[in-house]
């Protein structure tokens, strides 16, 4: 996938046949820029005579649930801190604040690597209360399910008539 610019807009879905290949070109995220129509856009090569209307929906998801994952991952700040939410990282936080919480802070301090700052530095933050350490973790889970429902909202509007099918 790669990002494209366009002069006008370009539609969502384009088939080009040329000696026996077709090539389907599926365009996603289509905004208007101050340099044009950005788009990020894909191309699939394929003998059919069209692409089978349940595989372009799979791409479609494919690519929300892509766009989806990238912004839980990269997408959180918590006091102007860009904090990586990587599976392992989310585990760690969740485990620190559920024995910091059996524990009543017993288990405190805890220091995480929380990301990078804009140099590459690695950005670290001790945690000295239960309550600091659970607004940071509920902030994180509330942001993972604002994400997700974006991304469950975005499927549910998806609209097959865009791509060329009834």
């Amino acid at each position: 996938m790669e990002k494209v610019i366009y002069e006008n807009k370009p539609l969502a879905f384009e088939e080009v046949v040329s000696v026996g290949i077709r090539t389907t070109i599926m365009r996603f995220d289509i905004e208007e820029t101050e340099n044009g129509w950005e788009c990020e856009e894909i191309c699939i090569n394929h003998k059919e005579l069209h692409l089978e209307a349940a595989e372009v929906k799979k791409i479609v998801i494919d690519h929300i649930n892509a766009k989806t994952d990238a912004r839980i991952l990269s997408g959180f700040q918590w006091n102007g801190i860009n904090v990586w939410l990587s599976e392992e990282n989310q585990r760690n936080f969740s485990e620190a604040q559920r024995v910091a919480l059996m524990t009543n802070g017993q288990s405190l301090p805890v220091t995480f690597k929380l990301g990078e700052d804009a140099e590459g530095n690695p950005v670290y933050h001790e945690f000295t209360s239960v309550e600091e350490l659970t607004g940071f973790y509920l902030s994180a889970v509330a942001f993972i399910q604002q994400c997700l429902a974006e991304g469950w909202q975005e499927k549910d509007s998806i609209d097959m008539k865009d791509y060329g099918y009834e």
